[in-house]
Formats: structure tokens, sequence, C-alpha cells
């Protein structure tokens, strides 16, 4: 349960002001933790680094604590994104990957060939209905702009020639 602790053997709801508390100890005004991808300082709740889980400052995240599809650089200073469809990984190439996301098939993490990847929701979703319908094509149009543009061909050359004949008289 979020938003409680412990006072008194109760459990009563915290009233520290922190819109990432997870929980208070004892004393409903102080925070004892933090929702995830936040850690405590100071009695408050700091961001970790991007896409984190799990950290003890705000400049790096625990080991193997990156989120699912993430995985932590060497200096443990980013979470860098995994393959398309793996949820674990050792490096960012598919060869890394360590498991995939439960919706993903395969070695390689694919989605069946009716779905498709959604980096949003980090899972295969169906695949949207494309209208593969052929359109028909009318020709008229076409060839009155074919025509149209003969026409002013034509008119452009009589100008032309009348324009130079002039000159000859």
């Amino acid at each position: 349960m979020t938003n409680y602790g412990l006072v008194s053997g109760k459990c009563t709801q915290c009233t520290a002001k922190d819109a990432n508390l997870m929980n208070c100890d004892n004393d409903v005004s102080v925070v004892s933790s933090c929702k995830k991808g936040y850690y405590l300082k100071d009695k408050a709740c700091v961001k970790c680094i991007d896409n984190c889980d799990k950290c003890a400052d705000d400049k790096t995240c625990t080991a193997d604590m990156c989120m699912d599809g993430y995985t932590v650089n060497k200096d443990m200073t980013k979470c860098l994104k995994c393959a398309t469809g793996c949820r674990k990984c050792a490096t960012t190439c598919i060869k890394g990957c360590l498991e995939c996301f439960a919706t993903t098939t395969g070695s390689e993490c694919k989605c069946s060939d009716k779905e498709e990847w959604s980096e949003k929701d980090m899972k295969c979703i169906t695949k949207k209905e494309v209208d593969t319908t052929a359109k028909k094509v009318d020709p008229a149009p076409a060839a009155a702009s074919t025509s149209g543009s003969l026409l002013k061909f034509t008119q452009f050359f009589l100008i032309c020639l009348v324009l130079s004949l002039s000159y000859m008289i």
C-alpha cells in the first residue's frame, strides 16, 4: 500500500507532502521510502537519472536497476536502451539480450507477423488494419491535363510564329 505507514501498530495514512512518497514509518509527516525512480534524501524524494528504477543519488543508477528495456552503462551514469523487444540486456544490441518481454518470441525478441512493437507500451500490439484495396484512377483528368498542355503549347507556338513573321515583313 502506498502513502501509508505503521504508527503504533496501526496502518495510518501519511501526511507528508511529497508526490513521490511510497511510505512513512513511525512519523506520518516524514517520508521513509519513495516510489520507483526516486531516492530518499533529507526526508524528500529526489528523481534518479532517466530510466532508472533504484538509485542512491541523482547521478548514478544502482547496478542492474534500470527500468525494463534498459541497461546501465559501465560507470552507472546512464541507463541505455536495450534492443527492441528486449527486457533485460548486457549490451544494447540484440545479441546482448538476456531476456525478452513476454509478448515477443524467439531469440531476437520479435513480435508476431500480425503485431508491431510499441515503444510507448513496451510490448507487441496488434497492427492497425491497412486499406489494401486498389484505388481506381480516372484517366479523364490526365487526358484533359495533357490536352490542356498541348493547347497552351500550340498557342505559344502560333504567337511566336506570328511575331517572327511580323519582323520579316
